[in-house]
């Protein structure tokens, strides 16, 4: 057997080196908006990732972390006294403007305050700046925030709610999607900062449990307590909720997929052209390959296997692109972006059935190859 499909692929290198191109870009396309959208998820969790819980009392009005509404703090007394419960820490969070000092820009970054007597965090990090975090108007802010809240080093001091604060310290974490940065403070400074807020009202109540205690159980039990003022969920149920919001309420599920959506009809759109063209130039050699015998099965199956190939060259380069342009991204913004071995065999199947769909539409052009008109 002749391999007519790969034969076509270099015997015109140019046209094959256009339709490689044509799909590497949409096929890196596909490997953007995916990577942008798994950031979506991973940066949901970041936060909660950090923190100790095994159960979350949030606000029946919660959202996501940035806007996680408030609930009373009675509920935190109400669960503590559970046999079940070892201790409950109630946070506080806001969104707010940070005053960036070289340049007077203002930018939005998330608060974050608890009390210091009470570690809430599974890291050990923050545990060295206690002391720091309990004197008035310092700070701790995060590494990874956004280069444009201007320079963070220790000491410096700038303005947020209209009020002079100093940096003492730092952590790692990364924000993501809700905010230029995050800035941790202890309930008093919170106070400080939101003189009209009241630490009895509270944005999450971190639940640890005793040893052996049901999580499921006590779960139930809480909610029946605690509703209709509050909800009580689970790690991987309020980082849902948060991964939810982004996705479902804001623009930034449907713009991904959009973008996917996009890319795969520009990569069959380009095939599609080059294929037509290619089956066009060559009608006479179909044509006598029909006077020899062969159906259009034959001639179907040719054009799939060349859509094929192109879609396999077209996927290598956009592959290692996408790395490089993941680590870029990742340096220059700190979004959890990465490369996953699922998101590989996705993208290549889905790289497959895009030039393979756009052949299977060009294959019908073969049928116009009529061994008559060679005599």
């Amino acid at each position: 057997m002749i391999p007519l499909a790969w034969r076509n692929v270099v015997h015109k290198k140019f046209r094959t080196a256009v339709a490689v191109a044509g799909v590497s870009f949409a096929v890196l396309m596909i490997f953007l908006q995916l990577g942008f959208y798994g950031s979506v998820e991973n940066t949901a969790h970041r936060v909660f990732d950090r923190l100790a819980f095994d159960l979350v009392i949030v606000s029946p009005h919660y959202r996501y972390i940035g806007q996680p509404d408030k609930f009373p703090r009675e509920r935190v007394y109400q669960v503590k006294a559970l046999p079940e419960v070892e201790r409950v820490i109630p946070i506080y969070t806001e969104s707010t403007k940070w005053k960036n000092v070289d340049t007077g820009a203002k930018r939005n970054i998330m608060v974050l305050g608890f009390n210091p007597l009470e570690y809430p965090f599974r890291e050990s990090e923050i545990r060295e700046n206690l002391s720091t975090l309990q004197k008035p108007d310092l700070l701790l802010i995060d590494n990874l925030s956004l280069p444009i809240l201007g320079s963070t080093e220790a000491g410096r001091h700038t303005e947020i709610e209209n009020r002079r604060v100093t940096i003492g310290g730092h952590f790692n974490w990364g924000i993501g999607f809700s905010a230029d940065g995050i800035i941790i403070i202890s309930d008093q400074n919170y106070l400080r900062l939101f003189p009209d807020n009241s630490l009895e009202e509270v944005s999450l109540g971190l639940i640890t449990l005793k040893p052996g205690a049901s999580r499921e159980a006590v779960q139930q039990n809480l909610k029946n307590i605690l509703s209709p003022q509050a909800r009580v969920l689970t790690r991987q149920e309020v980082g849902d909720m948060d991964f939810d919001f982004w996705l479902n309420t804001t623009n930034t599920g449907p713009m991904f997929g959009a973008g996917v959506i996009i890319a795969f009809m520009v990569g069959m759109v380009v095939l599609y052209q080059i294929l037509s063209t290619e089956i066009l130039g060559n009608l006479k050699e179909y044509a006598t390959l029909k006077a020899m015998g062969y159906e259009n099965v034959f001639f179907t199956k040719v054009v799939l296997q060349h859509g094929t190939l192109i879609a396999i060259l077209g996927f290598i380069p956009a592959y290692g692109l996408s790395f490089l342009l993941y680590h870029v991204t990742r340096v220059a913004t700190n979004l959890p972006i990465y490369m996953t071995p699922l998101r590989t065999i996705s993208v290549l199947v889905l790289s497959i059935v895009m030039c393979t769909l756009s052949a299977y539409l060009t294959a019908g052009k073969v049928k116009m190859a009529d061994p008559g008109e060679l005599f």
